[in-house]
């Protein structure tokens, strides 16, 4: 459980919650349910209207400490005076929560910043939206009462949808593991929840791309669910299969299953296949025809393989996906086929989108060093090409440095293999000089023994 806890605390602090948090409030203003005629300013309205400036005026200038009376009374007489009062309450409380050091009068202070939720709702509606800050500001003062959070977060989820906040949906993923953890959800529950939680946020990133903290949100909901225990393949197998068969044409499941199965590496199974078959039926898309292509290359069919690729390259807009399907393109030709200039073809089509994407280099080097026998007629330009392959792996490590380890395996196999100065003599090809390797290769390097 420490462990998890670590892993959570780690996740909060690289997005803080707070600034997951829509920039304004969701209708922010005085619109929702209005107050009853005559009932807006309460029994005392100069009163009112008086604190209500007040304290707005302390709130302007970031004076919380001041601005507490004032909001209190206009709080406390007249509650439906404006919706802005309980936005604006919540930064005035949490303050006070922040400052105070004295534990029995933090607790009453948490109490009144659950209370201010409860009385916006019921002035001013929006319950669904409302629960799923109340439920962050429950989990993140009462980590004890996850129950309760958790409740709020999902009615939020169950309300807004795709609508839900970032942190919201953050925080439900975090309740969700440890409720795991205490018994409470079974592993079913906490891979639909995840399901649920990722639809939302991939719907929210697809509508603003360029949102960095739905982004960063995404990939601390994701960094949760691959290290929680209940992301193991028998799970989500268990949970999508009986779904599956009672709604095999539901493209929004079949693509939940095959993203999540994908995600994790279970896409040996049985489930993976049928439903990548049935979305592919349904709605040929970029991502259902990868799909098809990965599933034929595990079952040997390399040509369906390819077509299946070819066909995802054609339909993906995205250039970051369409590079790693020319890459895996250009891995099956290389391992499957033996189709070693086909390879480097695809190869270089992935550079062309990604240029960093080292692995492209690997696979064009080692297409080079297995084509050594057939493009030289003597030991010396027979190992010659293994001047070019290494220089594909030096290549790959200089633009990934995550891939530096395989790159050097590489280069320290191939280099011992290069050819000895005598073996090369007899051809007048020297330390130093330019050559140019032949056949399909076609390529100038530096001499070097």
């Amino acid at each position: 459980m420490r462990k998890l806890i670590s892993l959570i605390i780690f996740s909060i602090l690289l997005v803080p919650n707070y600034q997951l948090f829509a920039q304004t409030d969701e209708g922010d203003g005085d619109s929702g349910t209005p107050a009853p005629a005559g009932d807006k300013y309460g029994s005392d309205p100069d009163q009112c209207k008086m604190n209500l400036s007040l304290y707005g005026e302390f709130y302007k200038q970031k004076n919380y400490a001041d601005a507490l009376v004032p909001w209190r009374w206009v709080f406390n007489n007249c509650p439906a005076s404006s919706k802005n009062m309980y936005i604006h309450g919540g930064n005035i409380i949490e303050y006070q929560i922040k400052k105070t050091k004295d534990v029995a009068i933090k607790e009453k202070y948490i109490d009144t910043l659950l209370m201010v939720y409860d009385q916006r709702i019921k002035n001013f509606g929006q319950e669904g939206f409302v629960l799923g800050r109340k439920g962050v500001d429950l989990f993140k003062y009462r980590e004890n009462d996850v129950q309760t959070a958790y409740d709020y977060l999902y009615k939020s989820l169950e309300s807004q949808v795709n609508k839900t906040e970032p942190a919201v949906l953050l925080t439900l993923m975090q309740t969700t593991i440890l409720l795991h953890k205490a018994g409470k959800i079974t592993k079913e529950v906490g891979v639909e929840n995840y399901a649920k939680i990722s639809e939302a946020i991939d719907a929210q990133i697809a509508a603003k791309p360029d949102n960095e903290n739905m982004t960063k949100a995404k990939q601390s909901i994701d960094e949760l669910f691959a290290n929680c225990p209940f992301s193991d393949c028998e799970a989500l197998i268990n949970t999508f299969t009986p779904k599956f068969k009672q709604n095999p044409t539901d493209a929004t499941l079949l693509k939940n299953v095959t993203r999540l199965l994908d995600k994790k590496n279970c896409t040996d199974s049985q489930l993976f296949f049928d439903a990548s078959e049935k979305l592919y039926e349904i709605e040929p898309s970029a991502e259902a025809a990868v799909n098809m292509a990965r599933m034929a290359r595990k079952k040997n069919e390399f040509s369906k393989a390819s077509s299946f690729y070819l066909q995802a390259v054609e339909k993906q807009d995205s250039a970051e996906l369409k590079s790693q399907y020319y890459l895996e393109l250009a891995d099956l030709n290389f391992k499957d086929l033996n189709q070693y200039q086909q390879a480097r073809t695809y190869a270089l089509k992935a550079l062309e989108l990604k240029p960093s994407l080292g692995k492209a280099y690997l696979i064009i080097g080692l297409a080079y060093a297995s084509s050594a026998k057939s493009c030289g007629d003597n030991d010396c330009t027979q190992r010659a090409v293994y001047w070019v392959a290494v220089d594909k792996f030096i290549k790959a490590k200089n633009v990934d440095s995550s891939i530096a380890e395989d790159a050097n395996r590489l280069i320290s196999t191939y280099s011992a293999n290069f050819p000895g100065k005598e073996a090369c003599f007899f051809y007048n090809i020297t330390e130093g000089q330019s050559y140019t390797v032949g056949c399909w290769i076609n390529e100038t390097t530096s001499v070097r023994f």
